[in-house]
């Protein structure tokens, strides 16, 4: 998994081991993850770790396993992880992303669920189609694009409040 900010670069290798550089130079080993990524399910992201970036040096990384999702987030770059707000089983999780004030929105088979900037509980997202997102990403503090799993639906969705909720804004012609 990648994940970079216009400065800086992170990666998670299989092992768990977090790498970390400015772009453009060498990267070095930052720490070790709580978890490791997992196999892809299907046609999807892997499901086992997701990173995301709440800024060039905070990295977060969302573990998932039988029991739920446990939230790490660090403050050094990757090399120590506190523990943060954790969820249930909801679906199998696809995509994770910070948006630039700090709020985390997971995106899983089954629903998307958002934990605002400073917030300590997960809160459920509205409009998420059937069968959940492939792919989640946060362009401000406010707006958003989401990718469903589902292809038939021929659309984007988008957020303008913080990830709360989503809506189909952009159709998709089908190639011929």
């Amino acid at each position: 998994m990648v994940a970079s900010s216009a400065t800086t670069g992170y990666l998670l290798a299989p092992d768990g081991t977090l790498y970390t550089g400015p772009l453009g130079s060498p990267w070095q080993q930052a720490g070790k993850a709580n978890c490791l990524p997992g196999p892809t399910e299907g046609n999807v992201l892997p499901a086992g770790a997701l990173l995301a970036l709440q800024d060039s040096t905070d990295p977060v990384i969302a573990c998932n396993d039988l029991n739920g999702t446990q939230i790490y987030r660090s403050s050094t770059s990757g090399a120590k992880w506190t523990e943060g707000p954790s969820l249930g089983v909801l679906g199998a999780p696809v995509s994770f992303t910070a948006a630039p004030n700090g709020t985390l929105v997971l995106a899983t088979t089954a629903r998307t669920e958002v934990l605002p900037a400073g917030a300590s509980q997960w809160e459920q997202a509205q409009g998420t189609p059937q069968g959940g997102f492939s792919y989640v990403g946060m362009t401000t503090d406010t707006q958003g694009v989401a990718v469903p799993v589902s292809g038939t639906l021929h659309e984007i969705y988008m957020t303008t409040d913080g990830g709360t909720s989503w809506a189909p804004a952009t159709p998709i012609t089908p190639g011929n």
